[in-house]
């Protein structure tokens, strides 16, 4: 966010502090969020060019301290002369497709949307609530496998949010 992308390094303090074992840095995305906070639509240059800079210093936080880091807008990052930070979870495959790991890695309970369960925040459909279920059932849920089955079958439209065609 434009307000505070210049205090990244205090959540890895942050996350160092109270023994985190990850930290993921997404894109800012959903209707609650003001359009002029988004330093990816339009880029602001200013701020990739310090996220450039500050990247590589918290990933090396990230690793004396054994704290996975994923960094979902890396790709923005991407100097010409340099290797972009960390793999971008979601990637085009050969038929420029969208293929997406998450669904196979992660879960996000979103208190905001009543602790609904999704593969991933930008997620447009729900595949449970951790009011009603274990993260287990959810984790193997019809819902759960469809959005898998869904990404392997090349028709990720159906149930993938908008904003995760744009970060391809």
């Amino acid at each position: 966010m434009r307000s505070n992308y210049l205090q990244i390094k205090e959540f890895v303090d942050f996350a160092i502090k109270y023994d985190f074992k990850r930290i993921s840095f997404g894109f800012i995305h959903g209707t609650h969020v003001p359009p002029e906070e988004n330093i990816f639509n339009p880029i602001d240059n200013k701020a990739i060019e310090f996220l450039r800079w500050q990247m590589p210093l918290i990933e090396e936080s990230c690793k004396k301290y054994n704290i996975n880091l994923d960094c979902y807008f890396s790709s923005f990052l991407i100097n010409k002369k340099s290797d972009p930070i960390n793999a971008n979870p979601i990637q085009q495959n050969k038929n420029n497709g969208l293929i997406c790991r998450l669904p196979w890695i992660n879960l996000t309970i979103d208190a905001i949307r009543g602790g609904n369960v999704y593969p991933e925040c930008l997620c447009s459909k729900s595949i449970g609530n951790i009011m009603d279920e274990d993260l287990i059932e959810i984790w193997n849920s019809e819902s759960m496998q469809e959005y898998r089955k869904k990404i392997l079958e090349d028709r990720y439209q159906e149930i993938c949010s908008k904003d995760c065609f744009r970060v391809v």
